[in-house]
């Protein structure tokens, strides 16, 4: 399978990559740099905050070739947005991943509970609660 992850480096991402490469997929990372990439993957490099980064980065691939898009580091709607706008041609898989900061109640959350962010998260809960909904729609 070809797979992007975003933020491939990172605390998930760390984890999660090398998973995806020892079960023999083709996986491709986008990430600020500041960590280094596997080096069995195709390593992009842009800012998620500069959308003519990621469109830099991501100008060569059309979304086609990518059956999933594992996004470990979007932290508000802006981000997938234009993550999405750069693949036109993406139909396969987007998996977001998302955190406890999205629950508007913080104590022993659950999956069904409504999402909106806990004011404890203040926007940082909100804004990925944002990306939660958009997710879910798409």
């Amino acid at each position: 399978m070809q797979i992007l992850v975003l933020g491939g480096t990172g605390f998930i991402g760390s984890h999660l990559v090398p998973r995806l490469l020892a079960d023999d997929h083709c996986v491709t990372v986008l990430n600020r740099g500041k960590s280094k990439s596997d080096s069995a993957v195709v390593s992009l490099q842009a800012d998620r905050d500069d959308a003519a980064a990621m469109q830099q980065a991501l100008e060569r691939y059309d979304g086609s070739e990518f059956e999933a898009v594992i996004d470990t580091s979007s932290v508000c709607l802006r981000h997938t947005q234009v993550l999405l706008a750069q693949l036109p041609q993406f139909a396969g898989h987007l998996i977001h991943i998302s955190s406890a900061s999205v629950y508007l109640h913080c104590q022993m959350a659950k999956e069904s509970d409504p999402i909106g962010g806990a004011s404890v998260w203040g926007d940082y809960g909100v804004d990925k609660s944002e990306v939660d909904r958009f997710c879910s729609m798409s």
